[in-house]
């Protein structure tokens, strides 16, 4: 039996022309993680020609138009098991969203973790304060994980089909943002913690930021994590220090 690659790296793309942001997130993918097979995924319809000719390396796996039709379309796709089986061949996949930015090569690091689903966590002010006193009120919100962000997050595919195929035995689709569902965030999902492998907040810290980049760096012992999500959005001035200034919007 054919043994399985490590990884994959998938650039879910949806249009031919991309903003200058865009190009900046993409050809950093292709220089910082060259090493690793790197799959456009994207509509069936979508002529991307020009990127295949002036990135041959790239690969390309196409899926139904409808499926990237609006966000609620793209969340379907990525919760369900249809994109996985699409990857079987690899242990782990990267997903790498185009308003993501990788610092350095760390994927074989972060694959040895065994982690099932690591993304940028979604942190709150109670994440840096004193912790609060237990009241029953507030019983759910510690039933609730942190949400890793799905926009920059590494999957162990195996894992996520049969965690998918158990989700499925008791409901039809999940219907919110696929990256909830893999963080297990809303306290209804508590019963289904024993079919991912999820690391904590501190340690997904190191994988990756978005919200709050300065209170994450902080919170990393002031080291940069293996890439970040939404740069362009969340705190421009923390990262002009660390991404070129001329890919950051003024």
């Amino acid at each position: 039996m054919k043994s399985k690659s490590l990884i994959a790296v998938i650039v879910p793309i949806y249009k031919a022309e991309l903003t200058a942001a865009e190009e900046i997130s993409l050809r950093q993918c292709l220089t910082v993680l060259h090493q690793y097979p790197i799959f456009i995924a994207k509509p069936q319809s979508l002529n991307i020609d020009f990127w295949l000719q002036a990135h041959p390396q790239l690969r390309i796996h196409c899926f139904d138009d409808h499926h990237f039709a609006s966000t609620n379309t793209y969340n379907k796709l990525m919760a369900s098991p249809k994109f996985y089986e699409s990857f079987v061949e690899f242990e782990y996949v990267l997903i790498h969203q185009l308003d993501a930015f990788v610092f350095e090569d760390k994927l074989t690091e972060w694959c040895n973790k065994k982690w099932d689903y690591v993304g940028a966590p979604y942190l709150k002010s109670k994440h840096w304060q004193a912790t609060e006193p237990f009241f029953y009120s507030n019983y759910e919100n510690r039933l609730s994980r942190i949400l890793l962000n799905g926009g920059l997050s590494l999957r162990n595919v195996r894992a996520c089909l049969r965690f998918l195929k158990v989700y499925n035995c008791f409901f039809e689709t999940w219907k919110g943002n696929e990256d909830m569902l893999f963080s297990l965030s809303a306290s209804r999902l508590f019963w289904l913690r024993p079919w991912l492998k999820l690391p904590s907040y501190q340690e997904a810290l190191s994988f990756a930021f978005e919200r709050e980049p300065q209170r994450c760096f902080e919170l990393n012992n002031q080291q940069l994590p293996f890439g970040c999500h939404a740069w362009e959005r969340y705190d421009k001035a923390f990262w002009k220090a660390f991404i070129p200034q001329n890919t950051i919007n003024q």
